[in-house]
């Protein structure tokens, strides 16, 4: 069963990937949700714009 809940994970540069399901768990991006550094319910395009500046 695949849950349709979106998760924010945390981005990282990866050559181009036919998707995450291939990954092995260890392989994966971390999960923004649930942490306390509140990345989870920073607006979208705010985080784009701190990944770009490297800053998250």
């Amino acid at each position: 069963h695949i849950d349709p809940k979106l998760v924010l994970v945390q981005a990282r540069p990866k050559r181009a990937h036919q998707g995450w399901r291939y990954l092995e768990g260890a392989d994966a991006p971390l999960d923004l949700g649930g942490d306390v550094t509140g990345l989870d319910v920073m607006p979208p395009a705010l985080m784009a714009k701190l990944a770009e500046l490297a800053l998250i």
